[in-house]
């Protein structure tokens, strides 16, 4: 079962994660696609970058991931 592109699978390994958690700093859910953001939770990396997910609903229930950003 695929769950993202093979272009957004590759945005989200192309850049190297420092040491430490990345957690999920919340969704927008007023309008597609759904944007969800991770990054380092407080006191973390201050050079972490930070992952926005696009998201679609998938047909057989469940997200799909379109793309990934990476900023930082």
């Amino acid at each position: 079962m695929r769950v993202a592109t093979a272009q957004a699978v590759a945005n989200l390994f192309s850049v190297a994660y420092p040491n430490g958690l990345a957690i999920n700093r919340g969704c927008s859910s007023s309008f597609s696609p759904i944007v969800c953001t991770y990054g380092a939770p407080g006191g973390g990396p201050v050079n972490a970058p930070i992952y926005q997910l696009d998201e679609v609903q998938a047909p057989s229930g469940g997200w799909y991931v379109n793309t990934v950003q990476i900023e930082g």
